[in-house]
């Protein structure tokens, strides 16, 4: 792996496995309810001009990360309860590229953002909690992947999100010496 690659990709691309047993989902439920606190805890001594800085070159900033982090988990929350309402749904796909553009990105206050992401996953680990062997495997039709997929599967997809843009952020930390 080139440098590029790594800090493109520092935990690895996703790659779905081909069996998810219940330890794999619990584990999953355990990265999405640790993420937060780590995340808070690695910015928090961060000032407007660390969190206006590219991970990488040509990458986004920290607090591009962030608020993408916050986009697509919030989504991704949305699309799990459609999926516990509605067997089978069909879920839109949204452009996150264009979402990082907008100006309340770039100036929107990122304590707010961060109690939004830790507000999101405490919501969605307490749900995930509460799920029967039956709940969990439920399946909706998720268009980044171009197919049906399982509750499982779409776990697995945003644990790998949240340490993939951790590592994106406490990679940058280290790199600086912050």
């Amino acid at each position: 792996m080139n440098d590029l690659e790594l800090l493109k990709y520092p935990v690895g691309r996703f790659e779905m496995p081909t069996k998810i047993s219940s330890e794999d989902v619990q584990d999953y439920i355990r990265i999405l309810g640790n993420i937060p606190g780590e995340l808070i805890k690695t910015v928090e001594n961060f000032d407007n001009e660390k969190f206006d800085t590219q991970y990488r070159e040509n990458g986004w900033t920290v607090q591009q990360v962030i608020t993408h982090v916050v986009d697509a988990h919030s989504r991704a929350y949305v699309m799990f309860k459609r999926g516990l309402e509605e067997n089978k749904i069909i879920i839109k796909p949204h452009n996150e590229k264009k979402l990082t553009d907008f100006g309340d990105i770039q100036n929107s206050a990122i304590q707010a953002v961060l109690q939004a992401i830790y507000s999101v996953h405490e919501s969605w680990v307490l749900d995930l909690k509460s799920l029967s062997e039956q709940e969990l495997n439920l399946t909706f039709f998720y268009p980044d992947a171009g197919r049906q997929m399982s509750l499982p599967e779409f776990l697995a997809i945003f644990a790998w999100h949240s340490k993939h843009h951790f590592a994106h952020i406490k990679g940058l930390k280290d790199r600086m010496g912050w």
